[in-house]
């Protein structure tokens, strides 16, 4: 198992969370996790336009991935833990 992933029903505001849960595997797999994800991106922002969620600020892998996917980047906000999180966005007005 690499990792499995999904995206919500819609919010209020039409938009919609898309998330994704990896494993140790996925490592070893980058390049062509990469480009088949891409893939199945493009389509869900064809399908249901934005897309959102937030992200650790210090989950570098995932930073770089969610780069590679074209995300757009929102100020960070600190959690009742302290922990950093980074909103982005994929697809929709929001990336033009």
């Amino acid at each position: 198992l690499l990792c499995i992933f999904g995206v919500t029903k819609p919010k209020p505001d039409g938009k919609r969370v898309v998330w994704l849960l990896g494993t140790d595997t996925l490592d070893k797999h980058t390049r062509i996790f990469f480009f088949l994800f891409k893939f199945i991106a493009d389509n869900w922002i064809k399908k249901y336009g934005t897309l959102f969620n937030h992200v650790h600020g210090k989950n570098k892998k995932s930073l770089r991935w969610l780069r590679y996917l074209g995300a757009k980047f929102y100020a960070p906000i600190t959690a009742s833990t302290g922990e950093e999180f980074i909103l982005f966005t994929l697809g929709g007005a929001d990336n033009v």
